[in-house]
């Protein structure tokens, strides 16, 4: 009797532990989590597929980052290894932000390629690792959104036969430029500053002609400007974060310090031709400046498509380097 009693409490311990957990290897973690609207955001850890499922009370308050999750056929099977049931939904980031530049293999990695995204408004990129299964459905100019919880570059692929939404940890600091934004300006100590104030300073030959224009980094408001007609290129400027541009080329993101010089990295670019020209970013898409006829001006240092009467060349401006035209 006694024999058989523990039996079949085995027998009843076996098949709870079968009911509260689910075997198999787990595709999924979870990457970000909205408390307020108690929505779970999931990540397949082999090919970036995202998805979000509505978690309740109880299981909202004990999920984090990282958590294993087993996603299959569109419902969450299990947490952490115990048995749960959502249905999941596609996630919806609004409106793109940015676009694919390129599409290149990563010669680091078989798997995968490299894609290149860049913002539609400032220029900044960024690149994403993306498996080659995924890689092959994507193309270049299509739209990419970016969640900012989770810092993935969120673009949809058909892979599979199925639109879905696929993420990927974005890497960035280069403007479209292919200049990491910290390597365009230099800062060092200036002693015979007085006050609270820095200073903004950069090179412009003789008889080059320019405008520059000052905003605060965090809202892009318009703070103050100058021109080679009432300054030499040096700025006195209230410690900050601020996006410079010279001639319209922006420069993001850059420090000014108090007691420090923060002076920005620039070439000129000198135009001889008596034809219509005009500057714009490496991929060609946001033009800077343009003029008929020739024109000296000294440029942020970064990579460049410049036109000459329809004709569209890849040029390089380098630190304290003339390029002529």
């Amino acid at each position: 009797m006694k024999k058989r009693y523990l039996l079949q409490l085995l027998i009843s311990v076996i098949c709870f532990n079968s009911f509260g957990q689910t075997d198999g290897a787990v595709c999924c973690a979870v990457i970000s989590i909205d408390a307020v609207k108690g929505m779970v955001t999931v990540r397949d850890k082999t090919t970036g597929e995202l998805s979000q499922f509505k978690a309740d009370a109880m299981d909202l308050r004990g999920i984090q980052k990282g958590d294993a999750v087993n996603v299959s056929a569109g419902k969450v099977n299990s947490i952490n290894g115990a048995t749960r049931m959502y249905a999941t939904v596609r996630p919806d980031y609004g409106e793109p932000c940015c676009g694919i530049v390129s599409i290149q293999a990563d010669p680091g990695a078989v798997c995968c390629a490299i894609v290149a995204i860049a913002n539609n408004s400032t220029n900044q990129t960024y690149n994403i690792q993306v498996p080659k299964q995924i890689s092959g459905t994507l193309l270049k100019g299509q739209a990419v959104a970016i969640d900012a919880t989770s810092n993935m570059a969120v673009v949809q692929s058909s892979y599979g036969g199925q639109t879905a939404a696929y993420g990927y940890p974005a890497e960035g600091g280069e403007s479209a430029s292919g200049i990491s934004s910290a390597d365009k300006w230099t800062v060092k100590t200036n002693s015979t500053l007085k006050g609270a104030s820095g200073r903004l300073q950069f090179d412009n030959p003789a008889g080059s002609k320019w405008t520059l224009y000052i905003y605060n980094m965090a809202d892009n408001k318009y703070i103050t400007s100058y021109a080679n007609v009432n300054n030499n290129g040096s700025v006195v400027v209230m410690p900050g974060e601020y996006k410079i541009t010279i001639n319209d080329v922006p420069v993001l993101n850059v420090p000014i310090k108090k007691g420090h010089d923060t002076k920005l990295k620039c070439g000129t670019l000198n135009v001889v031709s008596q034809s219509y020209w005009d500057l714009s970013d490496a991929t060609g898409k946001t033009m800077f400046t343009s003029n008929n006829g020739p024109l000296k001006i000294p440029v942020p240092i970064g990579t460049y498509t410049f036109n000459l009467g329809g004709q569209k060349q890849v040029v390089v401006i380098e630190e304290g380097k003339t390029l002529e035209m």
